[in-house]
């Protein structure tokens, strides 16, 4: 590969790895060779040769959707909108086990895309957050949690202390056993599961939980947790 080729996959590795699209990888089963096809405006794109990977691929039931029948099935409907979204294929999340098929190599090492991870931005806002000293500060903290339930199995069971503490409109107080749950989720979450996607028809199973507090439910497949979900019973969370 030229100089000039490898500079540009250099830089794209370098920000897919930023944005989180891609991990390093080790001990792969597969591994792709990464391709530079020239773009209309000079620079390069970046590309996976994904020949061999296709081979053993099962091949769709179904033809492709034509983009004319597509058109056509809009008629009769008083709005149409379309959606595009920047660099459309790294917006879809990787199932953990097909990671590996994805390998491609390059000088520096394996790498793959991911799967359905908690944002580590707001994983890493609430491991900053000091332990609330208001109601505010503890509905900043409820809000922020919230955004990771499908990560966190009996959530609702775990949040208690924290709506607790929200009870009292006169006299607010961060209790000991407020600190120890809020401790406990940071705990949690310096190692949150990677959630895989549910195929269609695929059999999945389901274990419920049932407490003073909530109804908590998760849903596998092969052992691999696709999702956390909770009810507060009382009111929804």
């Amino acid at each position: 590969m030229n100089p000039e080729r490898y500079e540009a996959l250099k830089e794209e590795v370098d920000k897919l790895i930023s944005n989180g699209f891609i991990r390093e990888a080790h001990y792969p089963s597969w591994v792709s060779n990464p391709v530079l096809v020239t773009k209309p405006n000079g620079m390069w794109r970046t590309c996976v040769d994904f020949s061999d990977l296709n081979k053993v691929c099962p091949k769709d039931g179904f033809p492709l959707p034509q983009i004319d029948q597509m058109v056509n099935d809009t008629a009769g409907h008083e709005m149409l909108s379309f959606m595009d979204a920047y660099s459309g294929y790294n917006q879809i999340p990787m199932h953990p086990s097909d990671e590996e098929h994805t390998l491609f190599i390059i000088d520096r090492g394996l790498y793959c895309y991911k799967g359905i991870e908690a944002n580590p931005e707001k994983i890493q806002t609430l491991q900053d957050m000091k332990s609330p000293t208001s109601p505010k500060e503890v509905q900043k903290l409820t809000g922020c949690v919230a955004t990771l339930n499908r990560f966190i199995s009996k959530a609702t069971d775990k949040y208690v202390p924290f709506f607790d503490a929200l009870k009292g409109s006169n006299h607010f107080e961060w209790t000991p056993r407020c600190e120890e749950a809020f401790q406990k989720l940071k705990e949690h979450l310096g190692m949150p599961p990677i959630l895989s996607k549910p195929i269609p028809g695929e059999r999945l199973s389901l274990y419920l939980s049932v407490s003073e507090h909530a109804v908590s439910f998760v849903l596998t497949r092969n052992e691999e947790r696709v999702l956390c979900k909770q009810e507060t019973l009382g009111c929804r969370v």
